[in-house]
């Protein structure tokens, strides 16, 4: 079959668009290597690939059509036109009002994949052919995830003297060169400011015979499904990118490696390539794809198995490093915990209550995808968990009065009332299902769980946030039980910030859709994550440090479906051993020694930079601290992540002009981007909507932008948002110094 529903515009001029085909998508593949597994038939062209499947198992059906008959499907370069080319040479048809994007001819690519522990670093190098454009300006489209981190591009014309790259700045000077009279922020993206999952930007005019060099560096979360860290990175060429005389094994390499922290044998897998082992040691391997067998045009996918027999924990560090005097000189560590099977596993007795949004937000087709992840949930129970359904818009309806057992008759009436009463209507009040929700839960013998479901914002967030601290510390000194609360966001008009402090201050987890397809399955995928709790109460002791910060704080809790990870900074000298704690089903508590470990094979700062800079972003925002603003500004620009403090521009540079920048940032110092720019402040323009720090957040709109339907979190847009999204991430500040306090005691 042909694999990507993407027709070819003829090009003009008479040229003919590029005639040799993509080869179909095989049908089985040989084992991957790894695990001695073969795969089941499928089409891989429908993202089958049995027990292997990603969240969404038609994801490219999703992918950003750009142009008419263009997906954007896999990293590409683009010219752009006012017109729409017709097969009939020399006539076209006017396209308005947004512009048609041809793509260019690549004729060879990298791909270097690094999965360390939960996170995948990401650089892809490809070279385009521009000698059959017929000019106007270039675009670079890169369709992600959108968890995914772009941090930097760089864009080579390899004929002419000529680099166009991003850098990360602070955004009062983005400001100001947004206000240029000759500088008009770039906003080539066809699906708005607010699609998460595509970046793109434009970098200029192309001429006959340019070839560019594209360069781009990336990080996203590892997903976690059926006991296996896996990725998934767009690279689905269309036709008219691998147009060449070669087959794709040949114009391409692909570069993987995996660490996972522990040092044990890593098991893993590939559905998508036959990888071969090119270095093996405990708990690191490195992979090389194959290229003397023919691949498939698809996504480049990998995993690795984590389940096991037991709980197992590992530290690894990286200790202080005296020659960074301009950055943070502290050691990095990072806790890595990793569940067993379920089949060994005991489970917690869980008393479950779903808070669902019925609200004029919720509308179709989102109110049906919850009501289906809804029912999915409740198929999740056992038959010893209790459970309840608080449906809410400015009023609440409860679905009983009191708990009810996980009886299928219970549940057969859940899902009708569900049908009939989780319906589009009315205001929104979170605050009253909340309180709802803990008084049902106030006495329970069983784990209590909170799922708030919501697609809207409220006056009070701040005021929720308090009292739910309020209420778990109320449960800590009153020996109770902790309400766990985990948190969805539907789109893009709830306040991320307020959400995610609600999860952190519950131990539970959040995750947000951004797009109807998302819904059901992210939903379904964090019921089936906190579905079987296996250790509660996570506590770390240590000894002999005089400083440490650790994120997340609370320690949430390890599930079956969830590996824990948590990091942080330090300084003195890490101990050899630390001890991990916890509560099991039982009620026992478990203990397990744990010996550090020296992280040679991995830059901690940049795995984790992203926990690091929601941290800090959350406390310069309570304390309105300057210090700590200037200590995310500068991370912020040496790890080019974007915050709500930093903004991303491209700079049009020359090739001698740009390796000194490059230099002058790996050094440290701190440079003048017009220095290093073609015409000075001419040549930097900001780019509107590149990606944030956290889940597929916009970075905030420039001056004379409207903010819109910005959605937060730690690290995003705060002050850009209107006054009710900006209540928000109130107890951060409480929360870490209550955890500064307990480290007097060693044992957090």
């Amino acid at each position: 079959m042909a694999y990507a529903h993407v027709h070819a515009p003829t090009y003009p001029g008479g040229l003919p668009p590029p005639s040799v085909p993509i080869p179909p998508a095989p049908h089985s593949m040989p084992s991957p290597g790894g695990t001695g597994v073969t795969w089941p038939p499928g089409a891989v062209g429908q993202m089958t690939y049995g027990p292997y499947a990603p969240p969404d198992q038609h994801i490219q059906s999703r992918r950003q059509q750009i142009s008419p008959g263009l997906l954007a499907s896999g990293p590409m370069v683009c010219t752009t036109a006012r017109t729409q080319y017709s097969p009939v040479p020399g006539s076209f048809v006017p396209v308005s009002p947004g512009p048609v994007y041809y793509p260019l001819p690549m004729q060879e690519a990298r791909v270097t994949v690094e999965c360390h522990i939960a996170t995948a670093l990401v650089k892809i190098e490809f070279l385009v052919d521009g000698s059959r454009s017929f000019g106007g300006a270039g675009v670079l489209f890169l369709p992600k995830n959108h968890d995914t981190t772009v941090t930097e591009v760089t864009i080579e014309n390899t004929t002419r003297d000529s680099v166009f790259a991003t850098l990360v700045v602070p955004k009062d000077e983005a400001k100001r060169y947004a206000k240029s009279p000759n500088n008009k922020p770039i906003d080539p993206r066809p699906a708005g400011p607010n699609n998460p999952e595509l970046f793109s930007i434009s970098f200029g005019s192309i001429s006959t015979g340019d070839v560019f060099k594209v360069t781009v560096h990336c990080f996203q979360p590892l997903w976690f499904q059926e006991g296996m860290y896996q990725l998934q990175f767009p690279m689905v060429w269309p036709r008219q990118v691998v147009s060449g005389p070669g087959s794709l094994q040949s114009m391409m390499q692909i570069n993987c490696s995996i660490n996972t922290g522990i040092p044990t044998e890593v098991t893993w897998e590939c559905p998508t390539h036959k990888m071969l082992e090119h270095n093996v040691q405990p708990g690191r391997v490195e992979l090389v794809a194959d290229r003397e067998v023919q691949w498939g045009n698809k996504d480049f996918m990998i995993g690795y198995h984590v389940w096991g027999n037991a709980i197992v924990a590992s530290v690894n560090i990286q200790p202080p490093n005296a020659d960074r005097a301009t950055s943070d000189p502290r050691g990095t560590f990072s806790l890595a915990i990793s569940p067993p099977a379920p089949g060994v596993t005991q489970p917690f007795m869980k008393s479950v209550v779903f808070l669902v949004d019925r609200s004029r937000t919720m509308v179709r087709p989102r109110i049906d995808y919850v009501r289906n992840a809804l029912m999915e949930g409740l198929d999740m129970l056992s038959p010893v968990d209790h459970f309840n359904i608080i449906a809410y818009d400015h009023e609440q309806i409860t679905l009983s009065a009191e708990l009810m057992k996980a009886t299928p008759e219970n549940i057969a009436t859940a899902k009708n009332w569900i049908i009939g009463h989780v319906v589009e209507r009315g205001g929104m009040d979170i605050l009253t299902p909340i309180l709802q929700a803990l008084q049902i839960l106030q006495d329970t013998m069983y784990m209590p769980y909170v799922f708030l479901l919501t697609a809207g914002a409220v006056e009070n967030e701040r005021d929720i946030a308090q009292y739910l601290q309020r209420a778990v510390q109320h449960a800590e000194a009153s020996n109770r039980r902790i309400p766990r609360v985990s948190t969805f966001a539907i789109g893009h008009n709830c306040n991320h910030y307020f959400l995610k402090q609600l999860a952190v201050i519950g131990r539970g987890t959040f995750d947000v859709a951004s797009g109807p397809f998302d819904i059901q399955v992210q939903i379904r995928q964090m019921f089936e994550a906190a579905s079987r709790p296996v250790l509660t109460n996570v506590r770390i002791r240590m000894e002999g440090l005089s400083e440490v910060e650790v994120y997340p704080y609370p320690i949430p809790d390890l599930f079956v479906g969830l590996p824990l990870s948590v990091c942080g900074k330090y300084s003195g000298a890490f101990p050899g051993e630390i001890q991990i704690l916890g509560d099991l089903p039982n009620g026992d508590e478990w203990c397990q020694d744990v010996h550090t470990t020296q992280a040679a094979a991995m830059s901690l700062d940049k795995v984790f930079i992203k926990q690091r800079l929601d941290v800090l972003s959350a406390l310069a925002w309570f304390n309105d601290d300057a210090e700590i603003v200037k200590q995310i500004i500068n991370e912020s620009m040496r790890h080019s992540v974007v915050t709500q403090h930093t903004a991303m521009m491209v700079l049009e540079s020359t090739k001698s002009k740009h390796q000194e920048m490059v230099k002058e940032k790996a050094q440290g110092k701190k440079f003048n981007p017009k220095k290093f720019a073609v015409g000075g402040a001419a040549g930097l323009v900001a780019i509107v909507g590149a990606t944030s720090i956290l889940s597929g957040n916009p970075v905030p709109p420039l001056p004379g932008e409207c903010c819109g339907d910005c959605w937060g979190d730690i690290g995003d847009c705060v002050k850009s948002c209107t006054q009710e999204t900006g209540e928000c991430m109130s107890d951060v500040g409480k929360a870490c110094n209550n955890f500064m306090e307990c480290l007097s005691n060693c044992c957090f």
